[in-house]
């Protein structure tokens, strides 16, 4: 998954980028759920250690004065040189542990589970600015950022671990990512999508695995507060498909669909942009549109209707999974 911070760019600006042959499969980007993923070669660049250092003007003699940080050290050639200060952070998340997911992704798992990159409007090139440290977060399924700070937030999925969620802190220089709070549980298990109220109080997401909707207070610094509502589609049932063994979710013969359509699956919210006191999510397990009502005082959604999501040929599922206004 991959999100943007635009940053003002200055007009005419020279591009000095050149596009360099990278595999997804190299470096930790394995797992990688972004907008790259699936490319076999992508137009990069990275500056000597991962991190845009700064500059700063000594006014005796007008010499530029290049300031190095910390440095992370990727397997990828350094070019151009730094300084890359210009363009949106496009922000990567990436899976760790594909044994711990309902599907079964392509590749091999990430070393790392958070890249982030200058984008060039120019070229559309990459520069990769920084990485998180190993272990830093466990399958980091989705990325949102917030409407007006430099936080990113993060869920994790896991069908055996229930699923946390995440407030990083960005640093607009370096592209550096840092931990905000502590993490919040996210109140069910395989936390897969996150939207953000227009109001920037409230923060709602779905849990793929056991079709939970959960609605998350955020604080103005950006920092997550209270879990405000959970909200179960199966009533309280029990699954009947298990963590510990089951089909994958990414095939779709019949017995993948047998087991899959047997329970309701949330796989995303989205409120209606007018007023944002309405949520629809895709069950792609049931096959419908779920309807709620969002109380943005009290973090409450109330159900208010199903919609179908077409008409099944031959018995087989449909699988609803995103909707966009």
């Amino acid at each position: 998954n991959a999100e943007l911070w635009r940053q003002p760019c200055p007009p005419n600006s020279p591009s000095t980028a050149m596009s360099i042959p990278f595999s997804l499969s190299e470096a930790g980007f394995e797992g990688s759920r972004s907008l790259v993923s699936g490319l076999h070669n992508v137009a990069l660049q990275t500056d000597n250690g991962g991190r845009a250092p700064t500059s700063s003007s000594d006014d005796s003699d007008g010499a530029d004065v290049v300031e190095q940080r910390p440095q992370f050290s990727p397997s990828a050639m350094a070019y151009p040189s730094p300084p890359h200060m210009h363009g949106p952070i496009v922000a990567v998340s990436c899976y760790t542990c594909f044994a711990d997911l309902a599907h079964g992704p392509r590749g091999v798992e990430a070393q790392r589970s958070f890249w982030t990159f200058r984008l060039n409007l120019n070229d559309g090139t990459l520069t990769l600015l920084s990485a998180v440290p190993k272990g830093f977060a466990h399958n980091p399924a989705f990325t949102r950022c917030h409407p007006s700070l430099n936080v990113v937030y993060s869920c994790t999925e896991s069908v055996r671990h229930e699923g946390q969620v995440l407030a990083l802190q960005l640093d607009s220089r370096s592209g550096e990512l840092t931990e905000l709070c502590p993490p919040v549980s996210a109140g069910g298990w395989s936390t897969c999508y996150l939207t953000i109220h227009k109001s920037a109080r409230r923060l709602l997401l779905v849990n793929y695995w056991d079709s939970t909707i959960c609605t998350l207070e955020l604080l103005p610094s950006g920092k997550l507060g209270r879990r405000l509502c959970v909200y179960d589609p199966k009533g309280g049932r029990t699954m009947k498909a298990s963590a510990d063994r089951h089909v994958n979710h990414s095939m779709n013969d019949e017995r993948a669909q047998a087991e899959r359509q047997s329970d309701p699956h949330s796989h995303a919210i989205v409120l209606e942009p007018s007023a944002g006191t309405i949520a629809y999510v895709p069950d792609l397990g049931m096959d419908v549109i779920r309807q709620f009502h969002f109380d943005e005082e009290t973090g409450v959604v109330t159900p208010c209707g199903v919609i179908r999501s077409g008409v099944k040929r031959a018995g087989r599922g449909l699988g609803p999974r995103h909707l966009i206004f």
